[in-house]
């Protein structure tokens, strides 16, 4: 009997140990992710810190979906989903603000946008990337040489569409109206000659 209470005794250590182990685990792996985060810099510097705090914090949702710490973690992973947002966002800004002095970077700020909103779907940048993206088609359009206007035009006019179609009440829709209307005009220009 004495025996048997002494492998039972050791078995309850190795099962304390074990709870123990496993609780230490679940709060390294949301600690280690949450270094990352630290680490993770400014929207504008490289992103290497901030892509492996979201494979953590993903790793540890995953791992433990009923931890107390889930909420938190949530919360850590949409912020720094955001950072990447954002960092994509002002890519293409950056390619149309310098378009003015190489017109080919109208053409990578619409890429630029294109990829924010298919990388990012549900980004809160949407509107706004939709916007630059119908501004790029316009001045793409208005620099464009006469053989290729037209055809630029109509992608301008698309992508106006596809800002209306998704932002009806958009914040930018006075510009973007008053943008259509002059690429409009030009394109009556075009076919009457």
């Amino acid at each position: 009997m004495k025996k048997i209470t002494q492998q039972l005794h050791i078995i309850l250590i190795d099962l304390q140990k074990t709870i123990l182990i496993a609780q230490k685990k679940e709060e390294a792996a949301f600690l280690s992710a949450y270094s990352y985060k630290l680490a993770s810099p400014l929207y504008s510097l490289d992103q290497m810190d901030t892509n492996k705090a979201l494979v953590a914090f993903q790793m540890f949702i995953d791992e433990y979906p009923d931890s107390e710490r889930i909420a938190e973690a949530n919360l850590h992973y949409k912020e720094l989903k955001f950072k990447l947002e954002k960092k994509a966002f002002e890519i293409g800004k950056t390619y149309y603000k310098t378009a003015q002095t190489d017109f080919r970077n109208y053409k990578s700020a619409i890429v630029a946008f294109d990829n924010l909103i298919n990388d990012f779907l549900g980004t809160k940048l949407k509107e706004e990337a939709l916007y630059f993206r119908f501004k790029a088609y316009h001045d793409l359009a208005v620099v464009s040489t006469e053989r290729k206007k037209l055809n630029r035009i109509k992608d301008a006019i698309a992508a106006y569409e596809k800002l209306v179609r998704n932002f009806p009440e958009s914040k930018f829709l006075k510009d973007s109206d008053k943008l259509l209307l002059e690429i409009k005009n030009e394109q009556k220009q075009l076919l009457k000659s």
